[in-house]
This record gives C-alpha cells, structure tokens and sequence, in this order.
C-alpha cells in the first residue's frame, strides 16, 4: 500500500479560519454591554446571515464566578413558511 500527503499543499500545514470561533473570540475581547461589543454581536449576527448556511440563532450570555448573569443578548432570524 502507497500512502501519500500532499506536501505542497495549503490545508496539509493550515486549518481555514473559522468565523464561527473568530467570532466570539472577537467578542469575548469587549466589555459585555459596551458599545463596541454591540457592534461586534449585529456585526456577527449580520456577517454570518450572509453565509451558504446562515445562522439561525445566537445567544450570548456572560456569567460572573457564582454563576450569576452579568449580559445576557440573544437574536433569532426569521424563518419563512
């Protein structure tokens, strides 16, 4: 049996980014209620509509140690019939 890697290939050495994973790691770097991570949330929610398979609904929650809730933000699109 011959097994071969594609050396002189890309995706061998590198993964594709993920804007999934992207995403909320951008969003974890703001101040939960800030402007800025508003920003971040539409301009998530909005980037990833626009995708092959869009997202259909995001929830965003921050917890303090005690497992309080600190933010909470969630948003769902509209499915048609």
């Amino acid at each position: 049996m011959l097994f071969s890697v594609p050396i002189f290939s890309r995706t061998t050495y590198l993964e594709d980014p993920n804007p999934f994973t992207l995403g909320f790691y951008m969003l974890a770097k703001f101040e939960p209620g800030s402007e800025e991570a508003e920003q971040m949330f539409d301009s998530f929610w909005f980037t990833n509509r626009k995708m092959r398979t869009p997202i259909i609904s995001l929830y965003y929650k921050v917890q303090d140690k005690e497992g309080r809730i600190m933010y909470e933000r969630s948003k769902e699109s509209e499915i048609d019939p």
